[in-house]
């Protein structure tokens, strides 16, 4: 009941939409590559022109060390949009 009233995500605009999935995506694993990124969004947000400037918004990109690739991670001022009731945690 709480999902059905909380999720507005049919209100959201494209870019919103990929924002919020890369939001909780970097959150639940504190570092991802960019590929790791484009294989988590749904098909439809892998598409959205503009990741990489949501990227550069939401997310400090860590230079590639040795045999580890650059990953990105979560900036602290974008952790109050995480949603504990986001359709990525759903069974549903």
């Amino acid at each position: 009941l709480v999902k059905i009233l909380l999720d507005r995500s049919c209100v959201y605009s494209p870019k919103e939409s990929v924002r919020r999935g890369l939001i909780h995506w970097l959150f639940v694993n504190e570092r991802q590559t960019h590929s790791k990124l484009m294989h988590l969004l749904s098909l439809s947000h892998r598409n959205y022109k503009g990741i990489d400037d949501i990227l550069n918004e939401i997310a400090d990109y860590h230079e590639p060390k040795l045999e580890e690739h650059g990953q990105y991670k979560l900036k602290a001022e974008c952790w109050k949009e995480f949603d504990i009731f986001f359709p990525l945690y759903s069974k549903a």
